[in-house]
């Protein structure tokens, strides 16, 4: 199984992993807590707004999607606010960084 979440770990997805785009890009959210990240990867992921979210949970989520024309699997990384140790790894990993 892979380290990342698809979105039909918990919001089911309807895309068949079989189908899915062999390019990829990475996209890591930074910032504070309690500033809107987790807000922002579930508005991306299923056009909804939830209020209710896990402040302590760092989580890598899928999506396919079309980027440039080219259709491509986009990999969200939400971060947790306080951990500043890890920034050289969220760097190294991500291809963009909101």
């Amino acid at each position: 199984m892979s380290r990342y979440k698809s979105i039909n770990s918990s919001i089911k997805s309807h895309q068949s992993t079989i189908n899915l785009p062999k390019e990829e890009v990475n996209v890591v959210l930074l910032g504070k807590q309690n500033v809107g990240k987790s807000a922002l990867v579930v508005k991306y992921l299923t056009k909804r707004f939830i209020c209710e979210y896990d402040p302590f949970l760092e989580d890598t989520y899928w999506k396919p999607d079309i980027v440039d024309h080219q259709e491509v699997l986009v990999k969200v990384m939400d971060t947790y606010g306080k951990d500043d140790k890890r920034l050289p790894y969220y760097l190294k990993w991500a291809d963009a960084v909101l």
